[in-house]
């Protein structure tokens, strides 16, 4: 005779069940923690091709890495660092640029641009270069997301989320043609 136990649902609901579920669901939160802190201190002491224009760019880019590790089609695009764009024979740098691992027909892209007064906008022609640079940019196809660093270190994951909900929806609108 085969044996036959009492279906999960039986005990999900005990108190002793719910009180272990959480106290392991506080452990694997830490183990994570541990390799998370692990594997990008360590990647970013170690990389070279990692490179930013101050603390509030690494923030950035550490909060990224964070909140999308895990996130559906995350690894489908690529977070890149100082990059430059040429438009009209002129080259920017952008903070940021959000792209598809792979070339997709169609892509907008995305700038990511992290706006400190302690690095950027100490003065009045650095607020119109950005404003020009990001109306060329933007007459260029680009979408441009700025945040100040009140706006970013107050809510990273909000605006995080702003700029990889745009990315994915665009990411998946292309490739289900």
């Amino acid at each position: 005779m085969a044996y036959e136990g009492q279906p999960a649902s039986a005990f999900i609901d005990t108190e002793l069940v719910q009180q272990h579920l959480r106290e392991a669901s506080v452990q694997v939160a830490e183990l994570a923690r541990i390799r998370f802190v692990s594997t990008y201190n360590g990647m970013l002491r170690s990389m070279s091709s990692i490179q930013f224009d101050s603390p509030l760019e690494m923030i950035f880019w550490i909060w990224w890495h964070a909140l999308t590790e895990h996130a559906p089609h995350a690894d489908r695009l690529d977070l890149n660092s100082q990059r430059d764009v040429v438009v009209e024979g002129k080259t920017y740098r952008v903070d940021f640029s959000v792209d598809p691992v792979e070339s997709i027909p169609g892509w907008q892209p995305i700038a990511v641009e992290l706006d400190g007064h302690a690095f950027h906008e100490r003065t009045r022609d650095q607020v119109a270069l950005r404003d020009s640079r990001d109306r060329a940019l933007q007459i260029a196809g680009w979408r441009v997301f700025h945040f100040s660093f009140t706006e970013f270190t107050t809510n990273p994951m909000m605006s995080i989320a702003d700029v990889f909900v745009v990315a994915r929806d665009q990411l998946l609108a292309l490739t289900r043609r």
